[in-house]
């Protein structure tokens, strides 16, 4: 186990398990609150090897949102898994590096 990674208890792992949800079983989990300049998007999007294909679209859509000041602080975080690896929010972080904010 990786040092960072940190054991989450699920608060009933037995009711996830009956209904057949097996990925609560070892899930480690540790979450913060941080601002993404674009410089640390730009580090954080080095390690986005084993992710869909970027939509432009999307980063562009993001992007401009972002410009006009109406991208907000959600439940849709950036998530890794424990060896560093980007599993998801890559189109935000793209997102944050074409706009600059």
């Amino acid at each position: 186990m990786d040092k960072h990674c940190k054991r989450v208890v699920n608060f009933d792992e037995t009711l996830a398990e009956k209904a057949g949800n097996n990925l609560t079983k070892g899930a480690f989990m540790d979450s913060s609150v941080v601002l993404v300049t674009p410089e640390l998007a730009k580090k954080f999007l080095e390690h986005n090897n084993n992710n869909r294909k970027l939509r432009q679209q999307l980063v562009d859509l993001y992007a401009k949102q972002m410009s006009r000041q109406e991208w907000f602080l959600t439940h849709q975080g950036i998530a890794f898994n424990c060896d560093g690896t980007l599993l998801d929010g890559q189109h935000s972080l793209a997102a944050v590096v074409k706009s600059g904010k």
